[in-house]
Parts: C-alpha cells; structure tokens; sequence
C-alpha cells in the first residue's frame, strides 16, 4: 500500500547522488555509437555531434572500434582529440578514414577515476600512478589516445601492463617503440571493467569470443576494451576492436593477426537504450497543441524526470481557455483530483487483470480536467526474470582486494512488469467507466526517487553510501539496483528465497508538490509468482496441446482469465482449473470442460494463468541459488574452514600469518584473487568465512603459504602448497611439509641432549680453556720482552 509522507519527515534524500567515484557511475556516464559519414567526416577526422560532448572540452572520452555486421576493419591507431567546438575521433596516421566505421563512444565528467596523464621524453611507458591501481596487479581500466591542444600524433597502437618490482601500472606502444615527446592518454577506472584472458577454447584464429554474462545476449551493449600485457612489455603489433557475433561479444585483432593465446584485455560492457542511442535521453517532442495569438509561454521549471535525468517542460499556450486540452502537470496535492482504478475496475472479472496491470491503484489527474490525463507509479517492483533464457538479472562482480576482502558488487534488475498492451487496454476499460477519453501516463517527478532498504541489508554487510539506483524515465523499463555487500551471496541469495524484500521500497517524488513522496514496495522473492508474472499466451492451441512449466517451481494453476471481444466490447471471463500440483519441466493439461469453456464463445483477444507457486521445494531453491550464482560465475559456492592445531607449539613461535589465494575466489574465474593475511596468534582455533566460486565438474582448489614470527623477531616464510579439500589443518605434520622439515639423526638428537642437559658445565669449563690460552700468551709476551732487553 503507498502512502503519502512529508519531506520533513525524511533524511538523507540524496542517498544516491553520493556515487562511489568511478564505481558504478551509471549517472555521470553516456555512451553511444559514432558512425563515420561523408557529412561528419573530413579525411582523417571525424566530428562527433552529440549533446553529451558539443562545447564540452572538459569531458573524457574513451572510443573502440565496432566492427558492425560488415566492418570495415579500422587498422590504423586512433585517438580523440577537441577541435574547440567539438570532439573528433581521428586516425593517428593521418590516413582517411573509411566510411562506415563505427566506434563505441563512453563520456564520463573528470574525476579522481577519469582523467588525462601525459609521457615525458625519452621514455617507452608513461605510469598511471593512482591508488585504486599501485601495488594492484588485479587492477582494471581503460586508455584511449587523445591528441589535446598541441599532439603530438602517436601511431602506434597501446596497451597497458603491470610491473611487480614498482607495483604501478604503466601505458606503452605495445609494439615496442617509444612514446612520443608529450603523448597524452585519456584514463577511465571502473569497477565492471573485466579482464578477458585469451586460451584455446575461446580463441579462433584472430579473435577471441568473451563469456560474461554482461556481454552474453546483449547485443545492444556497447563493449569497450584494452590491451592487458599483464606483468610484461609483450610485443603486440595488432590494434583491436570488438564484434559481436553468434551471441557473444569478441576482440580482434584488426590487421587479422592469429592470436597467441597469452593476450589479454581489459574490457567494459554497457547498456544501450534505445539500440545505441546515448544514455542521456533527449526530450520528447512537445504535445501537439492548438495555437493562438498569444504567445507561447513555457514553464522554466519544467518536469524532471529522474534516473537518466531529463527535464520535459510543461509547454502551455498563452490562451486560458477552459477547452484546452493541453497538460499542466500532475496534481497529487487534492484529494479530488484522484481516482482509484480498483473502484472503477471493481469486481471477480477484473481482479486478475489489475494484478497483472501492476499499476497504483490510485491515479492522479492532470491539473487541466480536459487534458483527459492521469499520470500513475508502478504498484510494486519484482526481480527481472527472462522468459526466453529463464534467467535471473542479478549479477555479482568481485571488487579489487583494497575494497575488503570478499567484497563483490551486487547488480540486480527490477521490473514493475507494465507492459503498453496493458496499459491501453486499461485506457479502454476506464473511458468505458467514465464516459470519457482517458489518457494514462507515467508520474512525473522532482527529484530522483531514493531506495529505502530498511534493516535489511544492514546483516549482509550493505553501507548505504554503496547503494546506487539508475531509474530510467520510461517506467516499463526496469531499474537497476546497485551496492556493495560482503561475499557472503549464498546467505543473501537464500534471504531472497525467504522474501527478504517485504521491507524495500522506492520512494518517489511527485512533481508539483515540494513535501510529498510516495512509497512504492520492492520485491525481491524469487519464488513469487510475482517474479515470474502471468503465464500469457494469444493462440488457444499453445494451451489446448500442452504447456511445459518453465519456472524454476512447480506451479499449482488456479484459473485462466480470458479476453473477449465483442463488436467494440472488451470483456474478461474466468475458468476456473481443477488445480493439479504441475512440476517444473512437466506439461500442463486443462480438462475438455475448460477446453470447450476456452474455444466455444466469442473471440479470443489473449488469456493467461493464474497460479501460485509450491515454495516448499528444496531441490528448487538449490537450482535457483545454482543459476543465480552461476549468472555470473558458473560455479557453486564453497566454503572453506581452517583449522589450527599445535601449530605455534611445535614451531615455538610468537605468531603466524596464513595467506590463501586462488583463481576460484573471483566470481567469474578471471583473476587469481589472494586473500588479506589471516592472523594466528593462538593454537586450537577455526577460522572461517574464506569464500570460493568452484566452477562446475571442478574441484576446489587454492594455494596457502605460511610467513611464521619467531620469538626473536626472526620472520620465515614457507613454500606454496596447494589444498583442494574444504577443510585446511595446520598443524604439526603440516608445518614440517611447508618448510621442508627434516627430521634429526640420532646422533644429532644425543647432541642436543648433552647441550641441553649439560649446558652450564660446557660454559664452566669453556672459560677454563680460554683462561689456559690467556696466560700462555702472556708468558710468550714476557719472555720475548726479556729477549729484547738482552
């Protein structure tokens, strides 16, 4: 149920305006596709027109070339350089660019994690000194070339690469030759970007296809990357680009190049709405109105709609005319200018239909009556799940070690599940009602919405300041949620199987009234059928012949609504079903009396099921947290214990510290990921919450060091060893295998036996001999001074 409260009431608004620098800044972000054209092009320059850069000099800008559907290739290295009025991406060789090449375009404002580094003289790497990369090998970002006021060109193609010995990452030709005099690099350092390593499996030929669920089927990202030398300078002569192709996104080489199989690429994978155009949304055009004499006024404050943020102005006439059918914006403060959709729609026959419609119920009117306007929110939010992939859009991505260890990002989808089928049709259903046109449209806000996770998250390690919401302007489309939690996702994964969202909700901020929010409830249940929305279809027969339970639960059906049409009538029916317990993978079967129900009166528009769901299913919640996981790491979680044993006994230490690190501690297996060093400072204790993500038909698997603080301050440091069990005993056997312990001769035990056992009588008699040896010396001393004399 929403409610109305006053912004007096509430603290802490601008929740998610405190972006993480560099995180997950969706906000502060565009991105968008250049295609290179004779009207833009100008030999070797290409001009951007976009209202995200134009007039902007300040921005920051990274490009990778799109290879398209049919190229053409782009060999030569580019950069992008502000020509005063606008950005140009341009050819470093001053060779003219071919037509048709596109390139993947993201602006980001400067900051801490977006900036511009520039290469001395006489240097063949330039260091890109940040603390979010020193001394990070695990580190991700990407470069582009960028021209500035006075060049100079570099033609070479770039990557980036590690040096262990300094612990910086540098940039440098990667086919070995220096960098010009002054060369300038543009820098973007963010949490997503992935690391794409080359192997057998993935690589063909001169391209390398990528497997991260923020690229698999996403044909309309826009996919950017750079060259990773890792740890070395390697030669490598080849520029790249991306293509998407066979469902995957891959880099390749331009010049067509076989790969060797140790390349690597840093790589960042972003949405594009609208199939590529810029995230920033440009306003609609004005309504359609009818004009006078007077002049236009427009109302400056104009409507904000937030998310990705966009002011619609109220366009009105200079005309007062009560006829007008213009729109002045929502009115939510009268009580009068509401309705309740549910009063109007009320009854059996459309009960289902207003669940599936998943609007508020109570809608508010336009402050102009004849507009014929009501704006509405979405009644509640569920968790995005596909109906063609029977994925879940929640996501984790591991963060870099200075973030805590076992740190990850948490990315999850929401849907308000509106659909416009539904919304015209409810249209209908209301101008029927009210005897009038009705015009039904998404609240207009004031502010950007805030996500009120109560209590929550707080168990799972959740700061408030890592929580970012991107909410796009069409509330059709999901939103995207964000934060930060300690890696404990088995646990937060099974919080969501037992309705951890009861408590969630989003706060929206209706414009038009300064003091009032409106709270609309989140969902985050996955066994729901909220979750997985109405069972729809628009030809009978996909029912009549059988249809197969696609959810992860078995399902129990309860009725099907149907919707008739007769002459201009729409009406709903409802047949009830015998309510036999359907499996997950089996077929449903409706009896030949809801059969003849469902065929043998008027026409058929579309119907769905209404079911509910067998939530005591064990073996579905462990699929669900499988797939979940595996969304985007493949793998099952494991948890590993260690136990101490007598190890500070044995080794007669002050204290120990035990260092864990394995590719299967990253999520998505990309990186091999060392764990904090865990302190030993007493024997005989356990200790835990040390995280893997096994990929499956794997074993676990992870190597562990011991570094030992003897009592004397000595520090030894042992060998690795590989474990594969998830259970880790140091002890006294343990020890002596990492530090290739050997055990003692019997002769050699007798000897520290009689050291130990006779000690202070060896000391007695040791200053006896040197006593001895003493006093000899000084008789030679004295005779020989009596020789002299003589």
């Amino acid at each position: 149920m929403k409610k109305i409260i006053h912004k007096r009431s509430l603290l802490h608004l601008n929740l998610f305006i405190m972006l993480l620098c560099g995180v997950v800044t969706v906000q502060s972000q565009t991105v968008f596709k250049h295609t290179v054209t004779k009207s833009n092009t100008n030999k070797h320059i290409s001009s951007i027109n976009h209202v995200s850069v134009n007039g902007k000099k300040d921005k920051i800008l990274i490009v990778t070339h799109d290879y398209g559907k049919s190229g053409p290739y782009q060999t030569k290295a580019v950069g992008v350089w502000y020509n005063g009025k606008k950005w140009t991406i341009f050819n470093q060789d001053r060779t003219p660019l071919a037509a048709n090449t596109i390139f993947n375009v993201l602006v980001v404002d400067k900051s801490s994690n977006a900036f511009t580094i520039k290469a001395g003289t006489n240097t063949k790497t330039v260091a890109v000194n940040h603390a979010k990369l020193n001394r990070n090998p695990n580190a991700k970002f990407l470069i582009t070339q960028n021209w500035g006021k006075l060049g100079p060109y570099n033609t070479n193609p770039i990557g980036v690469y590690y040096s262990k010995i300094k612990g910086l990452w540098y940039i440098f030709n990667t086919n070995g030759k220096p960098l010009p005099k002054g060369a300038k690099f543009n820098v973007f350092i963010n949490s997503r970007i992935f690391k794409h390593q080359v192997s057998r499996t993935n690589r063909k030929g001169h391209i390398t296809y990528i497997n991260n669920s923020t690229t698999n089927n996403k044909a309309n990202s826009l996919v950017f990357a750079t060259f990773n030398a890792q740890t070395s300078m390697k030669t490598f002569n080849n520029p790249i680009g991306v293509w998407y192709n066979l469902n995957k996104w891959s880099v390749y080489n331009e010049n067509r190049s076989l790969l060797k199989g140790n390349e690597a690429y840093n790589v960042l994978s972003l949405i594009s709405i609208n199939r590529g155009r810029p995230i920033t949304s440009r306003p609609k055009p004005p309504l359609l109105i009818k004009t006078d004499k007077k002049p236009t006024v427009v109302n400056s404050k104009g409507l904000k709609n937030i998310g990705l943020v966009k002011y619609i102005p109220i366009r009105t006439s200079g005309s007062t005319s009560v006829s007008s059918k213009e729109r002045k914006g929502p009115d939510v403060t009268k009580i009068e200018n509401r309705e309740n959709i549910a009063t109007h729609l009320s009854g059996d026959s459309y009960a289902s239909f207003l669940e599936k419609l998943n609007i508020s119920k109570e809608i508010y009117r336009d402050k102009n009556k004849n507009s014929n306007i009501y704006y509405y929110l979405p009644e509640e939010y569920t968790l995005k799940w596909n109906k063609e992939t029977y994925e879940y859009a929640f996501n984790i991505f591991y963060m870099d070690s200075e973030e805590g260890r076992g740190s990850v990002l948490v990315n999850a989808e929401l849907t308000p599940q509106i659909n416009s089928e539904d919304i015209k049709l409810a249209q209908k259903l209301l101008a029927a009602k009210l005897r009038k046109p009705v015009i039904l449209m998404p609240l207009d806000l004031r502010d950007v919405p805030k996500v009120d996770f109560g209590p929550i998250l707080g168990s799972f390690g959740v700061k408030p300041e890592s929580i970012h919401a991107s909410i796009p302007t069409d509330y059709h489309k999901p939103i995207i949620l964000d934060w930060r939690m300690d890696s404990n996702v088995d646990n937060f994964v099974g919080a969501m199987l037992r309705n951890i969202g009861t408590s969630i909700k989003l706060q929206f901020k209706p414009h038009g009234d300064e003091n009032s929010i409106i709270d609309v409830p989140v969902n985050l249940e996955v066994n729901s059928p909220l979750t997985f929305g109405k069972i729809e279809f628009t030809n009978t027969s996909e029912l009549i012949n059988g249809w197969t339970n696609i959810t992860d639960y078995p399902i129990i059906p309860k009725s099907i609504t149907v919707l008739r049409k007769q002459g201009s009538r729409n009406y709903f029916e409802s047949i009830v079903l015998e309510g036999t317990e359907v499996p997950t993978g089996e077929k449903l079967y409706i009896s030949d009396k809801a059969k003849n129900k469902l065929t043998n009166k008027n026409n058929v528009v579309r119907f769905w099921i209404d079911y509910a769901l067998n939530k005591e299913c064990p073996t579905c919640d462990q699929t669900v947290k499988k797939k979940i996981i595996r969304g985007t790491s493949g793998s099952e979680i494991t948890n590993l214990e260690v136990q101490i044993l007598n190890a500070l006994e044995f080794s007669n230490a002050h204290s120990m510290k035990l260092i864990i690190k394995s590719l299967q501690a990253d999520p998505n297996g990309i990186d091999e990921i060392t764990f904090p060093a865990f302190s030993i400072t007493e024997d005989d204790q356990v200790l835990d919450g040390i995280q893997f993500f096994v990929p499956e038909n794997k074993e676990l698997s992870y190597d562990y060091q011991l570094v030992t603080i003897m009592k004397d301050g000595e520090i030894k440091t042992s060998d690795w060893q590989t474990g594969t069990t998830s259970l880790l005993v140091i002890g006294e056997s343990q020890i002596k295998k990492l530090y290739n312990h050997k055990e003692k001769s019997q002769l050699e035990k007798l000897k520290d036996s009689l050291l130990s056992n006779h000690k202070d009588d060896i000391i007695e008699k040791g200053k006896e001999l040197l006593d001895d040896i003493l006093g000899k010396k000084d008789d030679d001393k004295k005779k020989e001074e009596e020789t002299e004399e003589e």
